[in-house]
């Protein structure tokens, strides 16, 4: 009896000592318009929506065509609404990226927000005149140089840190990951050339 709760007691101690997930590649494709997109982020993320992802921010890397975008997503049948996302790397300045700055065409809201819309959410966006469906797309992300700036950060970077700021200003509690070798191996295998950053 002594000894098993000795074991169980180290069994838990060694469960809270996990380290961080490693980084994958995946790909989304839409059918309309047709595009496939390359996402790095961390192993936590199952493309596609689930209910096994429902309300988890992750972040993320996308490329889209030629086009690269850094930021936080939510994933799944019923995604987290982003207003702001913050990231920083190591002792860095803190990123803020809005869902504003998210191109529609990956902000997407889920099909539970598109049936079931959330009236509080759009009044408070409306009164703030922010774009109700870039929130309810559970995605916050940035492109250009501010995206290549980041990634840049991550590169050189040991530990992303991230959190979400919601329209009454709450913010959520703070995450991290770590930036091992699966991150620059996953950006290499979406064809981002790291020099051309």
């Amino acid at each position: 009896m002594k000894w098993t709760v000795v074991v169980a007691i180290a069994i838990a101690i060694l469960s809270g000592c996990t380290t961080a997930p490693a980084w994958k590649i995946s790909s989304e494709s839409d059918v309309f318009p047709k595009r496939t997109s390359l996402v790095v982020t961390t192993g936590n993320y199952t493309a596609g929506n689930s209910f096994l992802n429902t309300l988890n921010i992750f972040p993320v890397v996308r490329k889209e065509g030629e086009e690269i975008y850094v930021g936080l997503m939510s994933n799944g049948d019923v995604r987290i609404p982003i207003v702001t996302a913050q990231i920083w790397i190591d002792q860095n300045e803190v990123w803020t990226i809005s869902s504003q700055e998210t191109p529609m065409i990956l902000g997407k809201p889920s099909l539970y927000d598109v049936l079931r819309p959330r009236s509080e959410l759009t009044r408070q966006a409306q009164a703030q005149g922010l774009n109700i469906h870039k929130i309810l797309g559970g995605c916050a992300v940035t492109g250009g140089d501010k995206a290549k700036a980041i990634l840049k950060q991550m590169l050189r970077g040991s530990v992303l840190k991230f959190r979400t700021i919601g329209i009454d200003k709450n913010v959520s509690p703070t995450q991290e990951v770590v930036l091992d070798e699966s991150f620059s191996q996953s950006l290499g295998w979406a064809g981002i050339d790291q020099k051309s950053l």
